[in-house]
């Protein structure tokens, strides 16, 4: 996931300095913003709206210094990252302001222009990376409340050699969809002997157990956050699509795999209105060898 706007912001109240930052940097993929001091700083996010991948602060400042300015930025910016630049500040201050999070970097003025080019450029990708991994983070909340509020009876397809259909919904008991029934859930798909694959009404991967690498050879940080097209091989993206985009409510294939045949059957979670996009659920179950 890349921002709509790559914005580092620079502070310090001498404006020589901010003219020197912006030509040093007007080269690079970002889009810069300065001002001199943080009160002015606030000002100019709160009327914009947008936070910024990057802060560099001055330490020393009027009114505010650059610890207690990126201490406000951290309460109300939790994933910008926060760099101290400044040839005054105390030595004791800034690694106690390290320590505690405020600051994720210390770079000493004089600056070495390689050495802050490479670490805004680092701290860019690692913004970019945190808003990743919350957006997958949310898709899994909410994916596995959408489980939640579906039940899917797992036991009944668990007998026999010839696997049977799955039921949803609302099969699963009152421990599975109770106040624990995420974590419940979550450790039932870990130890149920089938690769079972979640999707999200935005057809994005958000649900992996262990079963998927050993049946499929696939791992899993290759396949989460990613879309079905993007994420899953196409005989099993070809499966999943029919029930995510609400033409199907079910959809149940064979196929071999590694020397294993496989039975697969795909449910969806509940939509609003019929055929709307909706979440899915793949379940893919080791049926015999392949001679």
């Amino acid at each position: 996931m890349v921002t709509e706007s790559r914005t580092v912001m620079l502070v310090d109240d001498e404006e020589n300095i901010l003219a020197s930052l912006r030509r040093l940097l007007r080269r690079e993929d970002f889009e810069i913003i300065t001002a001199s001091s943080g009160l002015e700083a606030l000002g100019m996010l709160e009327r914009t709206g947008q936070a910024p991948c990057v802060v560099v602060s001055d330490f020393k400042m009027p009114e505010m210094n650059g610890i207690e300015f990126l201490r406000r930025i951290q309460t109300r910016y939790a994933d910008t990252v926060r760099i101290i630049l400044s040839g005054y500040a105390d030595a004791e201050t800034i690694q106690l302001a390290v320590n505690e999070g405020q600051v994720y970097k210390f770079i000493s003025k004089p600056w070495d222009d390689d050495e802050l080019k490479a670490i805004l450029r680092s701290s860019v990708k690692q913004y970019e990376e945190a808003l990743s991994a919350r957006a997958v983070l949310q898709r899994i909340n909410a994916f596995q409340k959408e489980v939640k509020q579906t039940g899917l009876d797992l036991t009944n397809s668990l007998v026999g050699e010839e696997v049977g259909e799955l039921t949803p919904p609302a099969a699963l008991s009152e421990t599975m969809v109770g106040s624990n029934g995420l974590a419940a859930w979550q450790k039932i798909i870990n130890i149920i002997p089938a690769a079972i694959i979640g999707v999200d009404h935005d057809d994005a991967v958000v649900l992996v157990n262990p079963w998927v690498e050993r049946i499929f050879r696939i791992e899993s940080c290759a396949i989460i956050g990613n879309s079905v097209s993007e994420g899953l091989p196409s005989e099993l993206a070809d499966i999943v699509r029919p029930v995510t985009s609400g033409n199907s409510d079910r959809n149940v294939a064979r196929m071999v795999v590694h020397g294993k045949q496989l039975k697969l059957e795909c449910i969806s979670l509940p939509g609003v209105c019929k055929g709307e996009r909706r979440g899915a659920v793949l379940f893919a179950f080791v049926i015999d060898d392949v001679a």
